[in-house]
């Protein structure tokens, strides 16, 4: 119960101990039925998972996970499907690993070959359970559950495409964690013309603060949106290039002509003369500002030799070695010779 009705999160990760300590069939169950995955929705999902591998009652806890995949409220990630698999092979004397023995090295090959098809087999099988729960699913648990399954079966082209516009028909109500990860690392698995009102609604929110996981979603949704329309892909970008309180990464900058490559780089240029540049102004000045900057970039950078924050002071020096090597250098120097203060190495 305290799981559920404990006020804070201290107490609640010790319930989730408890819980995972207790090692009694019912703690089994409960542990199966509590789990779900290992995402910042679930922080305490180490502790379930652990606690299933941990038990005596393994029968138990694998069986009521597959209960749970039926269930249709309870949500199936890919974590669950990864976790109930190897439950099922870490408790089945047939796939005990032979002793270490470097006279048998073949045969330990070949076991663990075996062991990997093995287990590929018995997550299909669960994936298989988690598909047909899928008309019973509601809700949250549905959306989730379509997430994971498209998760672990990102090789099964025909799986992937059939259940797609059902997952982008339930975007809404995926976890923030499962949507910055589909559009960021998976994005194979949704890349459809459907989601462009998703990337739209995205991109045409504030911008978030740089070197965040929110940025860098940003960021991979405007060049996907790039990737299915060029011409609203660069109007967007550009957007966001030419607005100070944004930080689009330089990766973004590189799908632009060098003549709107040119055109952006000046202004970052002036930026940084004035003092209120961001991080991608820099990536602009060490990448493509042109030789002519120098006097003015030169003055900016030795009026705050030994104070410059480490990504700033290095595209600077970038910027430097490429158009002028010998004062390149001799900054580099004096960058080194400061790096007890700056802290930069």
């Amino acid at each position: 119960q305290g799981l559920h009705a404990a006020a804070g999160l201290d107490s609640v990760r010790h319930a989730a101990r408890v819980l995972r300590f207790l090692d009694t069939e019912a703690s089994a169950q409960a542990l199966a039925r509590e789990f779900t995955g290992l995402g910042v929705d679930q922080p305490n999902g180490w502790e379930f998972m652990l606690g299933l591998f941990g038990s005596r009652y393994p029968g138990a806890a694998i069986e009521a996970m597959k209960v749970n995949i039926r269930a249709p409220d309870h949500p199936v990630t890919t974590e669950y499907l990864e976790s109930l698999a190897r439950l099922e092979i870490a408790t089945d004397p047939a796939w005990r690993p032979p002793a270490a023995d470097a006279s048998r090295q073949e045969e330990a090959r070949e076991y663990w070959d075996k062991f990997q098809d093995h287990m590929q087999e018995l997550q299909r099988t669960a994936v298989e359970s988690a598909v047909a729960s899928l008309p019973s699913k509601t809700g949250a648990a549905r959306a989730i559950t379509l997430g994971g399954i498209v998760n672990a079966v990102g090789d099964d082209t025909s799986l992937v495409e059939s259940l797609r516009p059902e997952l982008i028909e339930a975007w809404p109500l995926l976890p923030e964690e499962m949507r910055e990860n589909l559009i960021e690392y998976r994005w194979p698995l949704i890349a459809s013309r459907r989601m462009l009102p998703v990337l739209r609604t995205l991109v045409n929110g504030p911008p978030p603060p740089a070197r965040t996981e929110l940025a860098m979603t940003r960021d991979a949704a405007l060049r996907h949106i790039f990737e299915m329309n060029a011409v609203e892909g660069r109007m967007l970008i550009l957007r966001d290039v030419e607005n100070p309180s944004a930080n689009p990464g330089i990766d973004l900058v590189r799908l632009f002509s060098p003549q709107e490559i040119s055109e952006v780089a000046s202004p970052a240029v002036e930026r940084i003369v004035n003092g209120d540049a961001r991080e991608l102004d820099f990536d602009l000045l060490d990448r493509y500002a042109e030789a002519g900057a120098l006097p003015r970039i030169r003055a900016v950078f030795e009026a705050q030799m030994g104070r410059w924050a480490c990504q700033p002071q290095s595209a600077m020096l970038r910027y430097f070695v490429r158009v002028n090597p010998d004062y390149g250098r001799s900054q580099v120097a004096a960058s080194l010779a400061a790096r007890g203060t700056t802290g930069c190495y």
